[in-house]
């Protein structure tokens, strides 16, 4: 089973090994065991949905230390759907994090090329005010 748009591919083997391929950009394979959870956020403005699949490696415990997010297509939506209704019926991986329940995590990203990748947090903020106080400080 396989999606794939330009630039992107997503093969699910049978030996249980899904591979993420981004064209000239990188190879991303885990077995579909560590999947801890696979979410299909509806059509954002731009008409695609979006796969968000967590992973989890080592122990069991602990929060899913590798998200990856991917941007759907308008016209591959339907094979979106088709393929993580085989994650959820046939591995039995669950829509969202069980051990989850804030809600602000699983908010769509937004496809924005000035978005970052979340929002920083309090100790990201504070060191960025300061070193832009000292940048401002030695041009003046």
């Amino acid at each position: 089973m396989s999606l794939a748009w330009p630039g992107f591919e997503l093969k699910w083997g049978f030996e249980g090994l899904l591979e993420f391929i981004w064209a000239d950009s990188g190879v991303f394979e885990a077995k579909v065991e560590r999947c801890v959870a696979a979410t299909l956020y509806p059509p954002g403005q731009e008409g695609g949905c979006q796969l968000v699949l967590r992973f989890r490696f080592g122990t069991d415990h602990g929060p899913a230390p590798v998200v990856v997010r991917l941007d759907v297509p308008p016209e591959e939506g339907l094979g979106a759907k088709a393929f993580m209704s085989v994650l959820w019926n046939r591995h039995g991986i669950p829509d969202r994090p069980p051990e989850d329940t804030s809600a602000a995590d699983f908010e769509r990203v937004p496809n924005d090329a000035g978005w970052i990748l979340s929002p920083a947090g309090p100790g990201s903020e504070e060191l960025f005010q300061a070193v832009m106080a000292h940048v401002n400080a030695h041009d003046a």
